[in-house]
């Protein structure tokens, strides 16, 4: 009964926190994601049994042993210990608790399935099987997915399609084992005396803290401006400022030395769902610099062009500054910045 009274009170609570997100929708300003970023953000069985990249034992046996490449999401360790005393606390249920275990292990399966994503992956990759040869012409390819779940609910179900990190779903199972957890502990000290109720939980919470305890970060460093920042700070013009290698408009560095710059800029870490400006400029852009693009810049009230030359070396870009160089000097852009990162250029 407390539970349908929880639910009855949460619903409307929950309605409220998704309006916005309807709305967006119905802007056209939430699309749905490709099939290969909810793939790659799907987890694996394994990334529910690894400690954290930055535990203080096994931070470089986990390091250099599996893949973390995507260790912030896929960082879903369930903890040893933790599920030791869930699966204690399961042996041990009484009929009182049934119902109880029911719903945390549904919500633990639950919560995998989701977690696991579109496809199987393991260790980080995704598990392609070989095609029997009639099957290879049908699908184009010699090997496959294995499909899971989460396909159909990508495909079909509404709205599913608009995350990304699938693999967030684990933080669940996570939760359901940690109640699950705390069911164990509490049949653990039953008909036990005081002192040895202390022993169990300096035993337990000795145990737990190991399996979690991180290594010690090294201080982190203050982020300062950069010389152009402090130069486009003393620059009376207050038109806007593109960066190129123009995806640089697309991060989080960059907006924030607008703090510094002052400058108005046309992109932003827009991450999961970019402004329609942004979408519609960004094709465009992306050929910078062209008479078209150019004169998109112009009606965008652009004035400051930022070619971060150490930026595009280092990312072995398609493009190297000395070509953009000589064609933005072909489009008579004026030269009145120059750095050893960065050479900046005002559009007349």
């Amino acid at each position: 009964m407390g539970l349908l009274r929880f639910v009855i009170l949460a619903i409307p609570l929950v309605v409220l926190a998704e309006i916005p997100f309807l709305m967006l929708a119905g802007q056209g300003r939430m699309p749905d994601r490709n099939w290969y970023s909810a793939s790659m953000y799907s987890a694996g069985l394994t990334d529910f049994f690894l400690p954290a990249t930055n535990h203080f034992l096994w931070k470089d046996l986990v390091g250099q042993h599996f893949n973390r490449d995507l260790w912030i999401e896929a960082t879903l360790y369930v903890g040893i210990f933790a599920l030791a005393l869930a699966v204690y606390g399961f042996i041990r249920r009484n009929n009182s608790q049934k119902t109880l275990w029911t719903i945390l292990l549904t919500g633990t399966i639950c919560a995998l399935i989701l977690a696991f994503g579109t496809d199987l992956h393991w260790n980080g990759e995704q598990v392609r099987v070989q095609l029997p040869a009639f099957l290879q012409t049908q699908f184009g390819a010699d090997k496959t997915p294995v499909p899971l779940p989460g396909l159909l609910l990508f495909k079909y179900f509404p709205f599913f399609a608009k995350q990304r990190a699938l693999m967030r779903f684990g933080l669940f199972a996570l939760l359901f084992v940690a109640c699950g957890a705390g069911i164990g502990y509490n049949r653990l000290i039953e008909n036990r005396s005081p002192q040895q109720v202390k022993v169990v939980f300096l035993v337990v919470t000795g145990l737990l803290v190991l399996d979690f305890f991180p290594s010690l970060q090294k201080p982190m460093a203050i982020i300062q401006p950069r010389a152009v920042d402090n130069w486009l700070a003393t620059q009376p013009a207050d038109g806007a400022l593109m960066r190129l290698p123009f995806e640089l408009n697309d991060d989080q560095y960059g907006t924030y030395l607008t703090l510094y710059n002052e400058k108005p800029f046309i992109g932003g870490f827009f991450n999961a769902f970019p402004p329609s400006q942004y979408l519609h400029i960004r094709d465009t852009m992306s050929g910078f610099p062209s008479q078209e693009s150019l004169k998109l810049a112009e009606k965008l009230n652009v004035i400051y062009i930022e070619l971060e030359t150490a930026e595009m070396i280092r990312s072995n870009s398609a493009m190297q500054p000395e070509e953009i160089e000589k064609r933005l000097e072909a489009f008579n852009l004026e030269k009145i910045y120059q750095d050893e990162e960065v050479i900046v250029y005002e559009i007349p």
